[in-house]
């Protein structure tokens, strides 16, 4: 059977192909734990078909009620539990609307914006919806896929894009807020500067993420704020040292929740728990043990939290106390949320959330004190043992402990051929996840191949002492953290030191094609939105502040370091056979970059490919361009380092 057609078996059965079901969901969200809802993603009849999503209800017997089907997301449910409110996207305008619906599916407004809406939430009350609209100028995050708008902007084929380093009017977000009963937005809700998050804080108040500057990189040095209503006033609450993310007011208006922690993705803060006075005193960090925290809800006067601990998914709850934080669940086996652990309060102390291990299917779930209840099992593929997943720990060249998970066939034995796949970042980690997600991976496991999930420096959940020893020295000894990792398995008798391979995206793109550099032993690379040169990646990436915080400086101070760390400059020669994927319209690590990598192997006299896919940003990322590229990984991997 050929690398497409089992890469095809196995998604057609975890994507539940042709079934009509949902086989993955988000937004999950309920009252009371009796009537949920969420946003359910269903396959068409082929993997190759598309996907849609259906908003679906819940029933207290079980049964799912589609209330809306088409592309909707960020589903919220109103105070009183009353009514949902979601943004339907329109792909084609880059002009979404915004929906509010009664339980039973009654569409009670259905309001036109005229952008791409990032964000929704309720007003305390239930009487107004806060929405954060992004122009056609912006940019998406790199998790979904880096890519512009830009609907609407060339109104003829031959008119050229001029950038004369000033935004233009569509390169901002915006704040618009709706009331129920009116005929459309408010129109006079305007302050200057990107709005990056938003939330109401009490009724008269709003919580901002603000910088003054537009584009992805002032991102990096946002500022809290608050905007007071209806004077429009604006005040700087606080000014972070690192990253800024869930920006979250409380009910009453009296504080605002946050997190922050070093970051290199916008989406993606992992850290300490922080509150503020909503007139800026008493800025407190708020323990949670060692629980470094991705998801913030206010549960009435408190708040409902998600975060990891190492390897191991937390929920749980914090009172504002100096020793209030209560742990609900945890676990190594088990986690929540598609990027980061995400769940929702439910009730007076219970949670909502999209469960999910390595083997278990995605499924709905309520979150009680140390165990969880499936309510619905979405993918197909529980109770496999035919797959092992297993937590393992390493000690780096420099003594640090390094911890990952190790996939591998339950039935193998003897040295096995080992795929590490590297995650992006570099501030990101790996923790138990559904093999819908990791592309290649089922597909590899299946073939007799072992996949390692290294963490390595710069890895959240360990700490931002950990996380930071990335800070300039990207490339540098964090290196050391995954080739010890390998040779770990080497000396377990794990992995087979003539087939190694490597994988990654973003992050573990660059790690894929930097590492065979180092270790001249790798046999094979997947490399995917690689960077190969530092130096030009500044220069033409929409977010070139990352490479001053994670390199330790600009290019004109550093410029040495950029090209001593970059794969496509370096004169040591690739042994690996390397095949390059790579999104033609990422912004984040322009297609220049595969470009670079993928000449300069050619050039070294190096086994290069590069695929690249016309449509595509970030990671490659839509369902044909993801199966296709795991088709692609699958049989690179068989055909150099075969099992």
């Amino acid at each position: 059977m050929s690398a497409a057609a089992k890469v095809e078996v196995i998604y057609t059965r975890l994507m539940r192909a042709g079934s009509g079901a949902p086989f993955n969901a988000s937004d999950a969200c309920s009252a009371d734990g009796e009537t949920l809802f969420f946003i359910g993603t269903v396959c068409g009849g082929t993997v190759f078909a598309g996907l849609h999503s259906i908003v679906y209800r819940v029933t207290q017997t079980g049964e799912l009620v589609a209330l809306h089907q088409g592309p909707a997301k960020l589903l919220e449910l109103a105070p009183d539990g009353a009514r949902i409110a979601f943004a339907v996207a329109d792909r084609e305008t880059g002009r979404d609307r915004l929906v509010v619906m009664t339980e039973d599916g009654a569409v009670d407004h259905d309001i036109q914006s005229d952008g791409r809406i990032e964000q929704v939430d309720w007003s305390p009350d239930g009487t107004a919806l806060l929405v954060l609209v992004a122009g056609a100028g912006t940019d998406t995050t790199t998790l979904a896929g880096s890519t512009g708008t830009d609907a609407g902007r060339a109104i003829e084929p031959w008119r050229p894009a001029i950038d004369d380093g000033t935004p233009d009017p569509e390169d901002w977000r915006r704040l618009s807020v709706y009331r129920l009963g009116e005929a459309g937005f408010d129109p006079s809700l305007s302050v200057k500067g990107m709005i990056w998050e938003a939330s109401w804080t009490g009724d008269a108040a709003i919580a901002v993420l603000l910088s003054e500057r537009s584009g992805e990189a002032a991102w990096y040095r946002a500022v809290l704020a608050k905007i007071d209503l209806p004077s429009l006033g604006v005040r700087t609450l606080y000014v972070p040292q690192d990253q800024i993310g869930q920006v979250r007011g409380s009910p009453d208006g009296s504080k605002i929740a946050f997190i922050e922690g070093v970051a290199s993705d916008r989406g993606l803060v992992c850290g300490p728990l922080k509150s503020i006075n909503a007139d800026g005193s008493q800025l407190k960090i708020l323990a949670t043990d060692d629980i470094e925290i991705t998801a913030v809800t206010w549960r009435g006067p408190a708040l409902h939290l998600a975060g990891q601990r190492g390897l191991v998914t937390v929920i749980g709850d914090h009172d504002l106390s100096s020793n209030g934080f209560r742990e609900r669940w945890f676990s190594d086996q088990w986690s929540c949320g598609a990027y980061v652990p995400v769940s929702r309060p439910v009730g007076a102390d219970g949670a909502v959330a999209i469960m999910e291990s390595q083997t278990g299917a995605p499924r709905l779930a309520l979150i009680g004190d140390g165990a969880f209840e499936t309510i619905i099992r979405f993918a197909d593929g529980d109770d496999r043992n035919d797959v092992i997943t297993t937590p393992i720990r390493w000690v780096a060249p420099d003594g640090l402990e390094v911890e990952g998970l190790l996939v591998r066939p339950a039935d193998a034995n003897g040295p096995m051929p080992t795929v590490v796949d590297i995650h992006g970042g570099p501030v990101w980690a790996y923790r138990a996840r559904w093999e819908g997600r990791q592309r290649a991976t089922p597909a590899l496991v299946a073939a007799g191949f072992a996949v390692l999930y290294p963490n390595p420096r710069g890895s959240f959940g360990r700490g931002q002492d950990f996380a930071r020893r990335v800070h300039g020295d990207m490339g540098g000894a964090d290196t050391g953290d995954i080739l010890s990792g390998i040779d770990h398995l080497v000396a377990q008798g794990v992995a087979d030191p003539a087939r190694i391979g490597l994988t990654g995206s973003s992050y573990g793109g660059y790690m894929s094609a930097w590492l065979p550099k180092l270790r001249p032993q790798i046999a094979a690379a997947v490399s995917i939105s690689p960077v190969a040169n530092w130096f030009s990646q500044h220069f033409t990436s929409n977010m070139p502040v990352l490479e001053e915080i994670f390199i330790g400086g600009s290019p004109g101070v550093l410029g040495q370091e950029y090209l001593a760390r970059s794969p496509a400059m370096s004169k040591a020669k690739t042994q690996a056979a390397t095949l390059i994927l790579a999104g033609a319209l990422d912004r984040c690590t322009p297609i220049g970059q595969a470009i670079e990598l993928h000449r300069a192997l050619l050039e070294q006299g190096s086994t290069s490919v590069l695929v690249t896919y016309p449509q595509e940003g970030h990671s490659v990322r839509s369902p044909r361009g993801f199966i296709d590229s795991a088709t692609r990984t699958l049989d690179w991997f068989c055909k150099h380092m075969a099992p």
